[in-house]
Order: C-alpha cells, then structure tokens, then sequence
C-alpha cells in the first residue's frame, strides 16, 4: 500500500510476499517512507524459516537528508539468488551472515561491509568459506577490499582495492 505522508509517502507491503514462487514474510510493524530527499526505512524485515534479510536506516537530527541504510543478512541462502539469476550451468549456494552499510545514496554514495560465507558450494562442490571486509570512504572513489577463502583444502587472502570511477581492480593474492 502506497499512502502519501506528510511531503513523502509511506510503502507498506503486504505480511507475505512471493518471491521466485516462494512465500517470505515481511515484519508487522515495518515503515518505508520516501521522497524527494529522503529514505526512511524502519525494522523492515523479510525471512523465511531462520533466513532473514533486514533493512533499517539510521535516525538522524532531521529528516531532510538520506540517512545510512544498514543491511543484514542472518542465514541467507545463496542458493535463493542463483536460482534467481536463472545462468544455466552455474548454481552456488551457501549461507550468507553479516551487513553492508550504505551511506549517502543522494549525493556521495559510499560503503562498508562484513559478510562470511559458510559452507560455499559452486555447481555442488563444497568450495570453503569467505570472510569479505570492503570500505569506501567518502573522499574516495575506491573500495579497499579484504577476503579469505578456507577450507576444503584452499586457502587464499586478498587484499586490494577497486576503482569506481575506472572499473580498475588491483588485488595482491596469497593462495596455498
């Protein structure tokens, strides 16, 4: 339901939502409300079984600006969007845990995220699990990022950083 509020609106999506033919549930009490320059969200979650994905912005003094969006992540199956993606011959599953946040969406989008991985499957075989640190200040236009991958037998750090502006990715890999 799409109500105008205020300069704004708000969204309120229904208690279930399907999503690829499979029902999800959305939190009771959630608010989305936007406008020309502001998004608000407020305890919006949507899970199934002990999957979730929940989005929240941060409050502010005023409501006159976008605020920080955080998203979390807690048991989300990788499987739900390779089956999404629909790349015939590709499938990866795995559980997905922690949050990205997203600050400044209006003028100088930048982030910072923390997501493990466990048990990474690519076309059924067991690959490990992925730790992934990525940060974009906002004076930079280069994302630092940091990820392990263990288990199974591989073992690999990476650090590097990649460049919005040119699409340029530097990495330096330890892999054993």
């Amino acid at each position: 339901t799409l109500m105008p509020k205020e300069d704004n609106y708000q969204l309120r999506l229904n208690d279930t939502l399907s999503i690829d033919r499979k029902v999800w549930t959305t939190s009771e009490d959630h608010q989305i409300v936007f406008g020309d320059s502001l998004l608000r969200i407020k305890d919006f979650t949507i899970s199934k079984r002990d999957q979730s994905i929940g989005i929240v912005s941060y409050d502010r003094a005023t409501d006159k600006d976008y605020t920080p969006i955080a998203v979390d992540f807690r048991n989300f199956k990788l499987s739900e969007v390779s089956a999404l993606t629909n790349i015939e011959g590709f499938d990866f599953g795995g559980l997905l845990n922690g949050s990205v946040i997203l600050n400044d969406l209006a003028k100088n989008p930048h982030y910072l995220a923390d997501l493990l991985v466990e048990e990474l499957t690519v076309n059924d075989s067991l690959i490990g699990e992925i730790e992934m640190t990525a940060e974009q200040t906002s004076e930079r236009p280069v994302i630092d990022i940091s990820l392990s991958l263990s288990g199974q037998g591989n073992e690999m750090t990476a650090t590097g950083a990649y460049n919005i502006q040119t699409n340029e990715i530097e990495l330096d890999a330890d892999i054993q």
